[in-house]
């Protein structure tokens, strides 16, 4: 299986992290930054498969999601400063740095090759910063980034406000006023 990104003057395979029956796991090359659209090609073997157009855009913020096993709800993933995950069971705390997960921040300083890990020595900071908003709070942002060590993964670490309602609140995340779709997290 191989995916193929054509732009103007570009050609670059895309890196597969995963497939199945059903779906295919990819990095977007960061060599399309600056591209409003890629036309898409995907070959088995020696098949080709439809090719298609997508569009791109310089940010496209989203979480990444998980169903919390303690009450059933769609939550971000989003980790304390202990590295344990938050949950209705372990919810954030007010005041503390925590850490989200999200894709789509757009472009980074340090930019590693397409398809290698980020290093754990020289952090990869997003160009834009990302504004966080956590049960209609902004959340100050004290890094966002790749996470070391990863592929195409970002990272914000944000504080809890104080003031941010306890429960399961909402948390949006905007980069270069582009909102990306709300998720929730548990505050205590």
């Amino acid at each position: 299986m191989s995916v193929t990104f054509d732009a103007p003057g570009i050609s670059v395979p895309a890196p597969i992290s995963y497939m199945s029956a059903n779906f295919i796991n990819i990095q977007i090359p960061w060599e399309l930054q600056g591209q409003t659209s890629a036309t898409v090609k995907v070959r088995y073997h020696d098949i080709p498969g439809q090719t298609f157009t997508l569009p791109l855009a310089p940010a496209s913020p989203a979480f990444f999601e998980y169903t919390d096993s303690t009450n059933g709800a769609l939550s971000l993933v989003a980790q304390n400063l202990d590295y344990s995950l938050i949950t209705s069971q372990n919810a954030a705390g007010r005041g503390k740095v925590i850490t989200l997960y999200a894709n789509g921040l757009g472009p980074v300083n340090d930019t590693p090759p397409t398809g290698q890990a980020s290093s754990s020595t020289v952090l990869s900071r997003t160009a834009t910063a990302p504004v966080v908003a956590i049960g209609g709070k902004t959340a100050p942002v004290s890094f966002s980034g790749l996470t070391p060590q990863t592929i195409g993964l970002y990272q914000i670490n944000v504080t809890v406000p104080e003031d941010t309602p306890v429960g399961l609140q909402p948390v949006t995340i905007s980069v270069g006023g582009v909102t990306g779709k709300a998720s929730q997290l548990a505050i205590r």
